[in-house]
């Protein structure tokens, strides 16, 4: 009982470190759960739809020889193989609404994607779709639609739909699945591929065709390994490389707070030594205590990630358009597990390693005064809960979509991390020298690394307010989102139908007949074609050598009401502003050009929409337009809206539906947010910012040397070098080094083929490199001013 209170009196006496222990054994398991079971979702998800794509057939088989493909086709005959051909083509429903989709052109039953509703189709002129493409086309089973290739390849076919399927890897996938009927050659005689039974596995030509090469098959797990191999080279694989910089993170944090609670009862354990007790038992007892609260904290984050996958894995599944399954979670607690012990056995060979070396080092401990412990606190719980905001915002809502924003709240954790370290460092040891050069490079260039990414986006923020701040009447309070995914228009519509029914939502349209010359920008070869006024007629025909990329189709009443009656004016950019075509009376309705915002477009620079249709007009299908699956969203009483509506639809956008841009226009400023920023940047240098100074003021607190060498006034510069170039040299080349880190964290891939690119606004660049600076200054004159103990 003694022993017990022994450790639950030095549990009381350390309040902020039992804090830092609670907070970061719930966060860090639940973050690196969490991460691990969507990876491992991901990865089924996958395996799934390679899967779907076999259907009931094993084997998939491609021809090297005309000779091998007769056998083929031999095979098809009996049931045993069945041909695929895919084209893209654009389909249509019995109102003539069309969408461009990909085509899977069987030769006969095959069950291929997974079945959501209805039945498989099991002979010629029968067909399945998406449910992406079912929402598009409005079409529901047993209803019929009509394929027609983008190439000549055959005649249109009519199809009746028999279900729904669903791509458990894309669930936004506009795709048709059909029995093509005997008429289309493309499906017989030039198959892309043979879908194969077992039972064709054991027959002597097969078998002597693979191993000659005649053959070349695929199995379900090389398909799942390919579309995997796909997926790491976009963001899936800096997904499965964060998960281990959050491992070695996690292993890290446990070992640092572990040996800064020691560290902060080093004397009750020197005392309970003196009195006779045993070093091991005494470490024991003293973090027992500590270890049972922090294993609670653990269990606690993670339950909450096992409730959260097990309850709504298809509600998170839905922010990567993939249909998931509550994961098996065996692996990843696997790997929480390995981080939780090693973390532990680190804080193990420490301690053995310094029995070892006993009476080599002599501590003196000596905490820091209540203020400064109540600066700690505060800062470590800004630190962490920044930290689980930002992975909230963009890992809680959309699990991590963006990898820039893992990379830093990464960063954030790690900082989080060296608090406690330099907590630890400088309750147990109270020194006149500096710590270890390379914790505190490490603890620098991380924190630096989110000053460099908070101020670079922050200051691109600045340049795109700047570029749209020109007044334009009657501007005030609109919004404009673009590039939304088209399925989630509907979510929206039923989510907020006040705010809905004054949308403009236009779609991008497609046209297949003339895929080889859409999109084109939209300073191209025709865009002369297009007046320069409101209400000024159209001479000749509508736009006969005008780049379709400058054509939009309305998606809503909102929009068709205006295209039949116009006259409304809405503030957009580009080389001419949307204008709104009616048919009736062939005049262009809507803004005017607004050339004093075309340096920086609140619409996308390449496929802004000049002109909008009607989806039924003549013109559409004079043209061959069908929509595509990406949609802009123009709200222009959007103020009028209560704040509490605004933020509510905003966050929506942000967390559910995919955008390019979202720009507002509040008075006559004009708010534009891209996926690339991060939510209040400046808020976030800010606090990196205070962080950094009170981390080089508490520390300077035990320079008394540079103090007395500053204070003396016949103290020599080669003195006062010599001090303060080992002081503040690592922190300067860390602020630095951190600050580049920040700037190429907020480029592009594309940035690497044109570096050059980050010069195109000026100096803006430096922007990191001059808060790094800054803050190296404020750090410095806190030196300066601290105290003397």
């Amino acid at each position: 009982m003694i022993r017990l209170r022994f450790g639950l009196g030095a549990l009381r006496s350390a309040p902020g470190l039992v804090v830092g222990l609670v907070l970061f054994s719930l966060i860090a398991p639940f973050l690196l759960l969490s991460l691990s079971l969507s990876l491992t979702a991901y990865r089924e998800a996958t395996t799934a739809s390679a899967q779907a794509h076999f259907g009931r057939y094993s084997l998939q088989a491609t021809a090297a020889f005309p000779e091998t493909e007769r056998y083929l086709r031999d095979w098809v005959a009996r049931g045993e193989a069945v041909g695929i051909a895919t084209t893209q083509a654009v389909v249509r429903d019995e109102q003539d609404h069309g969408a461009a989709a990909q085509a899977r052109l069987s030769s006969g039953p095959a069950d291929l994607g997974v079945l959501a509703a209805g039945s498989y189709p099991q002979k010629p002129g029968e067909a399945t779709i998406s449910i992406a493409l079912a929402e598009a086309l409005g079409v529901s089973p047993s209803g019929t639609v009509t394929l027609t290739p983008e190439s000549a390849q055959f005649d249109p076919l009519s199809l009746r739909v028999t279900g729904l399927s669903t791509n458990p890897a894309d669930t936004s996938e506009l795709l048709i699945d059909a029995i093509a009927p005997r008429t289309v050659a493309a499906v017989h005689e030039e198959a892309e591929a043979w879908l194969i039974s077992s039972e064709v596995e054991k027959d002597p030509f097969f078998e002597q065709s693979t191993s000659t090469g005649g053959i070349r098959t695929g199995t379900e797990e090389i398909a799942s390994q390919g579309l995997l191999e796909e997926a790491r080279a976009a963001d899936f694989g800096r997904l499965e490389v964060l998960r281990g910089v959050l491992a070695v993170v996690v292993t890290a944090g446990i070992a640092a707070l572990g040996l800064a609670y020691l560290h902060r009862h080093a004397a009750a354990l020197s005392g309970y030594q003196a009195s006779g007790g045993d070093t091991a038992a005494g470490t024991l007892w003293l973090s027992l205590p500590a270890l049972v609260v922090s294993t609670l904290g653990a269990l606690a984050g993670t339950a909450s990630a096992l409730a959260v996958f097990r309850l709504w894995p298809a509600e998170i599944g839905r922010w990567w358009n993939q249909d998931w399954v509550s994961p098996h979670p065996g692996t990843s607690l696997v790997l929480l597990a390995l981080c939780l012990i090693g973390g532990l056995a680190a804080v193990g060979a420490v301690l053995f390693l310094r029995a070892r070396h006993r009476g080599t080092h002599i501590h003196h401990s000596r905490p820091l005064s209540p203020p400064a412990r109540r600066a700690w606190l505060v800062l470590g719980v800004i630190a962490l809960c920044l930290c689980g905001f930002f992975l909230y915002m963009r890992w809680g809502l959309t699990i991590l979509q963006g990898h820039r924003f893992a990379l830093v709240c990464a960063a954030l954790a790690a900082g989080a991390i060296s608090l406690g370290v330099r907590w630890s460092r400088s309750e147990l040891r109270y020194r006149a020298r500096l710590p270890k050069p390379a914790l505190t490079f490490f603890s620098t260039a991380l924190l630096t690394g989110m000053i460099g990414q908070a101020a670079l986006t922050s200051a691109a923020a600045g340049v795109h307010i700047h570029h749209i701040t020109t007044a334009v009447p009657g501007a005030e309070g609109y919004l404009v989102v673009t590039h939304v995914d088209s399925n989630k228009v509907f979510m929206l519509t039923e989510r907020f139908p006040e705010i809905m029914d004054t949308a403009v939502v236009l779609l991008d349209p497609v046209a297949p007949e003339r895929a080889e010359t859409y999109p084109r920008a939209t300073h191209g070869r025709g865009a002369e074609c297009f007046p320069q006024h409101v209400g000024e007629v159209f001479g000749g025909p509508l736009c006969d050598n005008a780049p379709l990329g400058l054509v939009a189709l309305a998606a809503s009443p909102r929009a068709e009401e205006l295209i039949n009656h116009g006259g409304e004016q809405y503030v957009t950019s580009g080389t001419s502003g949307i204008v709104f075509y009616h048919s009736a009376t062939g005049t262009i309705q809507g803004a005017v050009p607004l050339p004093g915002i075309t340096g920086t477009p609140l619409l996308d620079s390449e496929l802004m929409p000049n002109i909008v249709l009607d989806a039924n007009s003549p013109e559409v299908h004079r043209l061959g337009l069908v929509t595509s699956t990406i949609t802009r969203i123009l709200i222009p009483e959007f103020s009028s809206f209560s704040p509490e509506q605004q933020r509510e639809f905003k966050a929506v956008l942000i967390g559910q539906a995919s955008y390019g841009y979202l720009a507002q226009a509040q008075g006559p400023q004009v708010q534009a947010l891209r996926t690339e920023q991060i939510l209040y940047p400046l808020i976030a240098s800010a606090i990196a910012l205070i962080v950094l100074t009170a981390l080089l003021v508490l520390h300077r607190q035990q320079q008394r040397p540079l103090r007395r060498v500053l204070a003396d006034s016949h103290a020599g510069r080669a003195a006062m070098l010599r001090l303060l170039l080992p002081v503040l040299g690592p922190w300067a080349l860390a602020l630095v080094l951190g600050s580049v880190v920040g700037l190429l964290s907020t480029q592009d891939i594309s940035f690497l083929d044109n570096p050059g690119r980050i010069f195109a606004q000026g100096l803006w660049w430096a922007a990191p490199v001059v808060v790094a600076a800054l803050g190296c200054a404020a750090a410095s004159t806190g030196a300066l001013l601290s105290k003397n103990d």
